[in-house]
């Protein structure tokens, strides 16, 4: 329907941003990890995708199409929705998905907030063929994938909302943060930051 759309960050919310476009103002839902790399004011091309429901249309963007086809195929899996589908593009790089599936790392998808071993076990029977098919193998360093790291960035947002900073103060604040300190470090450290601002 829409394949993408160009425009300027006009603000950015919790869960999405509203990009001017011909002065219209679109709103688009955004993965965390795509919200917390954009700013207000920045010019961006967002891949989109949208979503028909008897009761709405909604708009999903993506900073990358493969992100957007990955958000396609999660959806395609049993019990799998859009909310689902793009938390686990909140937790995890486009890369980094496949090569969990691929190599069949249940585990590692379990961190995913809401993944479960049975939705982790079906992610893998019913994505590991498509995915071998049309990627091939994909390595990721072991880094990229630290236990210590993963998903903290998620953590932190949703606690930093919780506690009434903007999503547009966040997102400043992240761009500076060490990821491989605790998350309890993580959260003192911002809240330092935060009331200097």
């Amino acid at each position: 329907m829409i394949a993408f759309v160009k425009g300027q960050v006009a603000s950015v919310e919790v869960d999405h941003l509203v990009l001017d476009h011909q002065d219209m103002g679109y709103k688009i839902f955004l993965s965390s990890r795509d919200l917390g790399s954009v700013e207000i004011g920045e010019d961006l091309k967002l891949y989109t995708e949208t979503i028909v429901r008897e009761d709405e249309i909604s708009l999903y963007g993506f900073l990358e199409a493969k992100e957007r086809t990955l958000f396609n195929r999660l959806r395609s899996v049993t019990s799998i929705g859009t909310k689902t589908a793009l938390n686990i593009l909140s937790v995890l790089s486009a890369n980094e998905l496949i090569e969990l599936i691929i190599n069949e790392k249940a585990d590692l998808l379990m961190r995913v907030p809401g993944i479960g071993k049975k939705t982790a076990g079906r992610l893998i029977l019913e994505l590991k063929d498509p995915f071998f098919k049309e990627y091939g193998s994909v390595e990721i360093a072991p880094e990229e994938i630290s236990q210590e790291s993963f998903g903290k960035d998620v953590e932190l947002r949703e606690a930093l909302l919780s506690l009434g900073y903007s999503s547009a103060e966040i997102t400043k604040l992240m761009k500076g943060l060490d990821f491989n300190l605790s998350i309890e470090e993580l959260i003192r450290l911002s809240l330092s930051k935060l009331a200097r601002w």
